[in-house]
C-alpha cells in the first residue's frame, strides 16, 4: 500500500508515497508526533496503521510534487 515514507521529526511531517503516486509525488501529513512514527514504523502492517490512525486521524495533509528539488504543494485539507 506504501512506497516510500520520510519524517522530519523537527517539522513533525510525514510524507508518503503511495504505488500509483507519479514520480516525486507524496502526501505530506503534519502535526504528526514522533510517538506516531515511531508506532507506525514499528507496526506489523504500515498500510493499515496507516489508514487506521493517520488517514482517519485529524491530520492535515497536502500533495506535494517535487520537481527538480523544489516542491509544489496542492493543498487538501
Amino acid at each position: 500500500m506504501l512506497t516510500a515514507y520520510r519524517y522530519d521529526a523537527a517539522a513533525q511531517t510525514l510524507d508518503i508515497q503511495f504505488p500509483k503516486a507519479k514520480p516525486g509525488e507524496f502526501y505530506r501529513y503534519y502535526n504528526v508526533p514522533k510517538e506516531t512514527f515511531d508506532a507506525f514504523t514499528a507496526a506489523e502492517s504500515k498500510g493499515r496503521y496507516f489508514i487506521e490512525n493517520i488517514k482517519k486521524g485529524d491530520f492535515t495533509f497536502e500533495k506535494l510534487k517535487e520537481v527538480l528539488g523544489e516542491t509544489e504543494a496542492e493543498v487538501q485539507a
